[in-house]
C-alpha cells in the first residue's frame, strides 16, 4: 500500500528533475560557438549567472568578464569576475556591478564579441537608473510594486523605462560590438525582451505605459521622474540599428523542464495532465482552482486508473496583506491545502526552480492529505497564517518546506499534485 512519505518522495523527484534539465552544465554547450579570435567579453547576469559563467569557462577556457548574481549563488572562475548583489530589492553592490559592466563594454570596437549570459533575477541586479531618477526613488517604486499584486510584466515595463541599462540599452552600449545573449527563461512565454528586462532587446512600450501602471498601483513618484517619462524613453525599438549586431538565443524554458519531470512522472506508471507553462494569478486564487481541479479528477477516477499528476508551470503574484515571509508558491500551497482539507489521496508540491520562493529561504512547500492534521497537532491554523501572508513559517512549523539552496538555474515555477483513487489508502 502507498503511503504519503513515497508520494512525496516522487514530488521532490520531479522537482529535482526540472531544476537538473535547465542547469547550465546541462543545457549551454549545445549552443555556445566556438571562442572567437577577437577580444571577447563575457557579460552575465541573474541567478544563474555564475554558474553559466563558469559552464562557458569550463568549454572555453579563462575568459575576461564580468557577471553579477543574487547574494549566495555566486562561483569562483578562472577570469571573470563575479559580483553578488541583492535580489529582489536592489541594493548598491547592484549599483556599483551594473557600472562596472557599462564601463568595461563602453569602448569596445566592432572586431570584439560579446556573450551575454542572461537569466531571471537580471532586472534587479542590473539596476542603474536613467540620468534624473535617484536610485533611492527607484528603490521605493520597486518596493511598492513589489508588494502590490502587480505582475512582473508590470514591473519590468516600469523598470525599463527608468533604466540606463536595460529594454536593449546594453547593445547599444557595446555597440559596434557583436553581441551573443544565451538566455535562461523565468517567464511565460520565453520573449527575450521580458527575461531580465530585455538588456539586448527591443522594447514595445512607451514611457507612457510606465505611467500607467505608476497611476495603477498609486506610486509616490517625484514630477521629474514623470516628466522624464512623458518626454521621452531612453529603450531601444525592435528596429533599432544598435540591435543590428545582436542575436538572442534562448536556451532554457520552463516547459522543457516540465516535459523533463513529465518523462520521467510516466516512466514511474502516471498518466501526466499538462497544463502549460504559463498559468497567471493571484497565489491563493489559484491555489483553489488546482485544488478543485484536483478533486473533480479524483471524483472521476475508477479504482483501476494509473494515478495522475496535475503539472504546471507560471508565475504568480501575492498581495501582501501581513508581516509574514510568504512567497507564491508557499501560498499556492497553503491556499490549496486549506481546500483540500486533507483530502485522501492527493498531494502536491509547490516550488521555484531557483530555489528560493519569495523573500524566504525555502523552494517551496509540499502538501499531503496529513497537512491539515499536523497543523492541529500544533494548534495552528492554517487560514490565520493564509491571511498575515505567513505561509513560509506555517509549512515551517510543520516541517513541510522544500529546501534546496540556490539550484543556480531558473526557470520559473514547478507545481505537480499527485492524484491517486483514494481506496488505495
Amino acid at each position: 500500500m502507498l503511503s504519503g512519505n513515497i508520494d512525496e518522495k516522487i514530488l521532490k523527484d520531479l522537482f529535482r528533475t526540472a531544476i537538473h534539465s535547465a542547469t547550465p552544465n546541462k543545457i549551454l554547450g549545445r549552443f555556445l560557438p566556438e571562442k572567437p579570435t577577437s577580444r571577447t567579453i563575457i557579460i552575465g547576469v541573474g541567478k544563474a549567472a555564475a554558474s553559466m559563467a563558469k559552464e562557458v569557462e569550463n568549454i572555453w577556457g579563462k575568459c575576461e568578464g564580468v557577471v553579477v548574481t543574487r547574494y549566495g549563488h555566486g562561483l569562483e572562475c578562472r577570469g571573470i569576475k563575479v559580483l553578488e548583489a541583492a535580489h529582489p530589492f536592489t541594493d548598491k553592490n547592484g549599483l556599483n556591478a551594473t557600472d562596472e559592466i557599462i564601463t568595461l563594454l563602453s569602448s569596445l570596437k566592432e572586431n570584439d564579441f560579446v556573450l551575454c549570459l542572461i537569466s531571471g533575477g537580471g532586472s534587479a541586479l542590473l539596476c542603474k537608473p536613467r540620468k534624473g531618477v535617484s536610485f533611492i526613488e527607484k528603490q521605493k517604486i520597486f518596493s511598492h510594486l513589489f508588494m502590490s499584486s502587480a505582475s512582473i510584466k508590470e514591473i519590468n515595463i516600469v523598470r525599463k523605462h527608468l533604466s540606463e541599462i536595460k529594454g536593449g540599452q546594453l547593445s547599444k552600449i557595446a555597440f559596434p560590438a557583436t553581441v551573443l545573449g544565451l538566455i535562461i527563461s523565468d517567464v511565460s512565454g520565453d520573449n527575450p525582451s521580458d527575461i531580465a528586462s530585455g538588456i539586448t532587446s527591443g522594447e514595445i512600450t512607451t514611457g507612457s505605459d510606465a505611467i500607467k501602471i505608476i497611476n495603477k498601483y498609486r506610486l509616490d513618484v517625484s514630477k521629474e521622474t514623470l516628466r522624464l517619462l512623458e518626454k521621452n524613453s531612453q529603450v531601444l525599438t525592435p528596429n533599432d540599428r544598435y540591435l543590428s549586431r545582436t542575436q538572442n538565443i534562448v536556451i532554457g524554458t520552463a516547459n522543457k523542464s516540465l516535459k523533463a519531470s513529465q518523462v520521467k512522472a510516466e516512466s514511474l506508471g502516471f498518466t501526466v495532465k499538462y497544463l502549460g507553462d504559463s498559468l497567471q494569478d493571484e497565489a491563493k486564487s489559484l491555489g483553489v482552482t488546482l485544488a478543485e481541479m484536483a478533486k473533480d479528477i479524483q471524483y472521476n477516477m475508477r479504482p483501476d486508473d494509473k494515478p495522475i499528476i496535475l503539472l504546471s508551470g507560471g508565475e504568480c503574484t501575492v498581495n501582501v496583506s501581513g508581516l509574514g515571509e510568504g512567497g507564491p508558491n508557499a501560498e499556492l500551497a497553503l491556499s490549496a491545502a486549506i481546500t483540500l482539507k486533507g483530502q485522501s489521496g492527493i498531494s502536491l508540491l509547490a516550488g521555484d526552480t531557483d530555489g528560493i520562493d519569495g523573500l524566504g529561504n525555502a523552494a517551496g512547500a509540499i502538501v499531503t492529505p496529513n497537512t491539515i492534521k499536523k497543523a492541529k497537532r500544533k494548534n495552528l491554523n492554517p487560514k490565520t497564517f493564509l491571511r498575515n501572508s505567513d505561509s513560509h513559517s506555517f509549512f515551517k512549523l510543520i516541517g513541510d518546506q522544500v529546501i534546496t539552496g540556490p539550484t543556480l538555474t531558473n526557470v520559473n515555477d514547478f507545481r505537480a499534485f499527485i492524484i491517486r483513487y483514494p481506496k488505495v489508502f
